[in-house]
């Protein structure tokens, strides 16, 4: 992959847009509480930059891998929010909205893998499946496992 080209345009601006977006995420998740202890805040300023630069060598080395990453925490996220949504507050609009933009992120995440390598189809066998698209599918779901 060179250094120019419309892939290269396309995987900035999804991280350019990646990062407005989990910025805007956190703000949300701060205003309501999530930055009332000192030792959360002390360990999420620290740890960004840990996990930022070990981002940083992990991109150089290994550009696939970096996106599975990024994909996994991703899809990760959107996971953790339908279960909130299933079992705390369906009602939740907000975190509807982050859920739907947490999903459109993993599969970008996967699309900028297949532009980096295409021979790769799949990221593992259970994303063949679509992410459900109700947390009422969810609930379901996990009745099923009880």
């Amino acid at each position: 992959m060179g250094l120019r080209g419309p892939e290269h345009l396309y995987l900035m601006k999804e991280h350019f847009e990646q990062s407005v977006n989990e910025t805007e995420h956190l703000e949300y998740m701060e205003s309501r509480g999530g930055n009332t202890y000192w030792i959360d805040r002390f360990f999420a300023r620290h740890l960004v930059l840990i996990y930022y630069w070990i981002n940083v060598v992990y991109y150089w080395l290994l550009p696939r891998d970096a996106y599975h990453l990024s994909y996994e925490i991703e899809m990760h996220a959107a996971e953790t929010y339908a279960h909130y949504l299933a079992y705390e507050d369906y009602n939740d609009k907000k975190i509807w909205e982050i859920m739907n933009d947490e999903i459109q992120h993993f599969q970008e995440l996967a699309e900028a893998m297949r532009i980096i390598d295409p021979d790769h189809l799949t990221v593992r066998e259970k994303d063949r499946e679509p992410f459900p698209p109700d947390v009422s599918d969810l609930v379901v779901k996990e009745d099923l496992k009880l």
